[in-house]
């Protein structure tokens, strides 16, 4: 990377070679027409790589990588909870939840679990499965027809609770292991959803028996949420 300084009538050429963890410099004379003619002085510095391990095979790991992590996390766990603080605010403002409920992540604990609550006396489960999934029976029972509007914006906020995966890498790129995971996950969720004839993700969670079968730590896809989202928008204007 050369740098030139005028110096009087002569020019000098500023050379430096910047590394991962050194600098290499020289500073070189020119005469009138511009061409080097000696080298007035030159040096290097070398100085500890930012990375811990293997640094010479390129495994090494930035020392600020723990920090990073843990700021990472403290972000994404302040941006859930702004957005679910102004989904709550966003149904309260369509009727769609009471609005006693306090937009504070206590407050929309307790606000649904007292919402939960009231849905089931008026509709009492007939049994301890249903108890368990009465926010997947909302959506799937959303999806087919007229729900009350608490019971809608109930099952909107449980659908919106979780995004699923969204990929963000460009079809060129090679899947890692994890991806193709990821992604076999999805492939194997969409197969058992065909084959038991749900038209949504809630939908066909409401047919599991949680005792028997698990239902969340499943690789879903951010569109089956959109799709499933749709449909209940779709099938609700209908009613209202």
């Amino acid at each position: 990377m050369p740098i030139e300084e005028k110096k009087g009538e002569s020019t000098m050429i500023l050379g430096l070679d910047i590394g991962t963890n050194s600098v290499g410099w020289a500073l070189i004379d020119t005469d009138s027409d511009g061409n080097p003619c000696g080298l007035n002085a030159a040096g290097a510095r070398c100085f500890d790589a930012g990375l811990d391990g293997d640094v010479g095979s390129g495994r090494g790991e930035p020392r600020n990588a723990k920090r990073r992590e843990a700021r990472q996390a403290r972000r994404q766990g302040w941006r859930r909870r702004r957005r679910r603080k102004k989904l709550i605010g966003v149904l309260q403002n369509h009727k769609l939840l009471p609005e006693s409920i306090e937009r504070t992540p206590k407050g929309i604990h307790e606000g649904l679990v007292e919402l939960d609550k009231t849905i089931k006396e008026n509709n009492p489960p007939k049994n301890h499965r249903e108890e368990q999934l009465l926010p997947y029976l909302l959506r799937a029972k959303a999806a087919e027809e007229k729900v009350e509007l608490f019971e809608l914006g109930r099952a909107l906020y449980h659908v919106a609770h979780r995004r699923g995966f969204l990929s963000n890498r460009k079809e060129s790129d090679k899947e890692d292991d994890e991806t193709g995971a990821v992604k076999g996950g999805i492939k194997d969720l969409r197969e058992a959803m065909e084959a038991s004839g749900a038209k949504t993700l809630g939908g066909y969670f409401a047919t599991l028996d949680p005792s028997e079968a698990r239902i969340r730590q499943r690789w879903t896809a951010r569109q089956m949420y959109i799709d499933e989202f749709n449909i209940i928008m779709d099938e609700q204007q209908k009613h209202y």
